[in-house]
């Protein structure tokens, strides 16, 4: 039996690393149609709006990573590869019930932090690696954080229960 909450937090990665946000649905304003989305960025600054997957800029372009030159790589490397490879260890270690798959999902919670970690330093220090013109100060730190560095601080903390649940010998 799959640990179902080790799924639901992999499921959560994987919208966290592909997505823009998460449609709510349409609604009618003055005869115009509109739709309202709960936005998935981590950080908005400047406006510029940072993803896990890349940024959209003021001009409201997206760009990934892998399309930023080198401190897009850089960005890609420290932050988008681990949260991805993170979300894949999840998924798969959810369906082992066993010590290696504990062990998988702890490797899912080391890389999640890694990515969180490295994501929170370029953002106080430099914001060159997120392409931001200058860093986040520190007392807009808070207003700036997006829904999607919540939900991931949900997830991180998800993970951990997903750890703590998950049966170390099969039983069937």
């Amino acid at each position: 039996m799959a640990n179902k909450i080790g799924v639901l937090n992999g499921i959560i990665l994987f919208t966290l690393n592909f997505f823009i946000g998460i449609p709510l649905g349409i609604y009618f304003l003055g005869g115009l149609n509109s739709y309202t989305i709960l936005p998935l960025n981590l950080l908005k600054y400047n406006g510029i709006d940072v993803y896990i997957w890349g940024i959209i800029d003021q001009t409201l372009t997206g760009k990934g990573w892998l399309d930023l030159g080198l401190s897009g790589r850089t960005s890609f490397l420290l932050i988008q590869l681990p949260l991805l490879i993170s979300c894949i260890t999840t998924i798969i270690s959810s369906f082992v019930n066993s010590v290696k798959g504990k062990k998988g999902l702890i490797a899912g919670l080391l890389l999640m932090v890694i990515g969180i970690v490295i994501f929170f330093i370029d953002m106080v220090i430099s914001g060159i690696h997120l392409e931001l013109p200058n860093p986040v100060p520190k007392d807009q730190i808070l207003s700036c954080l997006g829904l999607g560095f919540w939900i991931l601080m949900i997830s991180l903390i998800i993970q951990i229960v997903a750890i703590k649940i998950h049966p170390e010998t099969v039983t069937e």
